[in-house]
């Protein structure tokens, strides 16, 4: 994996993604000029032993459950709002076939070097994925 200790940022559709010690530090000044509500943030192994950081995204008594099932209908209303299609079958261009070659070429895509650190699925896991999608 590359050296990015001196930090980066991606900016994409749905607004930027930053990189490196610090990078907060100006973050309420690029969301008040996107007109965002909220970021996600995410930080290193401590984050969840530091209550001025952790204070603000407990779930303030509500069950893993229900939080689940609370962003579950938040996605749904994303995709439905956006017109995406529910399943990778209503997706012109792909066949059940390809199912495979896509999770292969998701082994190889360079992004996966930057997911967490337990997430390192098999081929196998990810064509299960994709065919629970399908």
């Amino acid at each position: 994996m590359d050296d990015y200790a001196g930090g980066f940022r991606f900016a994409h559709d749905y607004g930027p993604i930053r990189y490196g010690r610090g990078c907060v530090t100006d973050l309420s000044d690029e969301l008040a000029g996107t007109g965002a509500e909220r970021a996600l943030v995410v930080c290193g192994g401590t984050v969840g032993a530091t209550a001025e950081v952790i204070g603000p995204v407990e779930t303030g008594g509500t069950s893993d459950a229900a939080l689940a099932d609370a962003v579950v209908a938040r996605v749904v209303e994303i995709r439905d709002a956006l017109g995406l299609p529910s399943s990778l079958r209503a997706v012109d261009g792909i066949a059940q076939s390809d199912l495979p070659g896509i999770a292969a070429d998701t082994l190889d895509d360079s992004l996966l070097d930057y997911a967490p650190t337990a997430l390192n699925p098999t081929a196998e896991e990810l064509e299960d994925v994709l065919h629970e999608a399908w």
